[in-house]
């Protein structure tokens, strides 16, 4: 079976979940819209497939349980692949055909590192003073961490300067 060019099939195999209904999401500005609903079979595979390509934009797909698990779509990712964990929904992540998906994991892995980093320094900072070495010390790593997500973004602006995503990101600095 080939698939029309103008049509989409995303797949996701997400290991843990429950069979049940899934909802596909679309945001748009500041209003979330059901874009479609499909159904999850007890391995965790579900798919949507459809005959027309869904908008480019910014989705997240409702599981059985309530959790999500967000992804991006383009006009050329509209024939992807997501096979993860439960467990583990971003940093157990493998994306085959949407470039966008994959660097909006990377971000997601990123940031889900460095906010138990951040909150563990900003914590160490509470009540100290500024002169305090402990305090200095903490100030330097929160800068690493901030010099760390802002060599990210220039990563992507430099490999990946005309994806969705690097112009999602840059204009939001999501």
């Amino acid at each position: 079976v080939f698939a029309q060019v103008d049509s989409c099939h995303i797949r996701f195999y997400i290991e843990g979940i429950n069979a049940g209904k899934v909802k596909l999401i679309g945001s748009f500005a500041d209003q979330n819209y059901l874009a479609d609903s499909t159904v999850a079979d007890k391995s965790g595979y579900f798919e949507f497939k459809r005959k027309s390509p869904l908008k480019p934009g910014y989705f997240f797909v409702i599981l059985p349980d309530y959790s999500n698990i967000h992804f991006m779509i383009d006009h050329n990712d509209q024939f992807m692949t997501v096979r993860t964990k439960k467990s583990d929904l971003y940093n157990s992540a493998k994306v085959e055909g949407s470039i966008n998906t994959e660097l909006l994991y990377q971000s997601i892995r990123m940031q889900v590192k460095q906010e138990s980093l951040l909150d563990s320094l900003n914590k160490t900072l509470s009540g100290r003073l500024p002169n305090d070495p402990i305090y200095i010390s903490s100030k330097a790593e929160i800068q690493k961490l901030a010099d760390e997500r802002n060599e990210h973004i220039n990563f992507i602006k430099r490999n990946h300067p005309k994806e969705f995503y690097t112009k999602f990101k840059l204009a939001g600095q999501n």
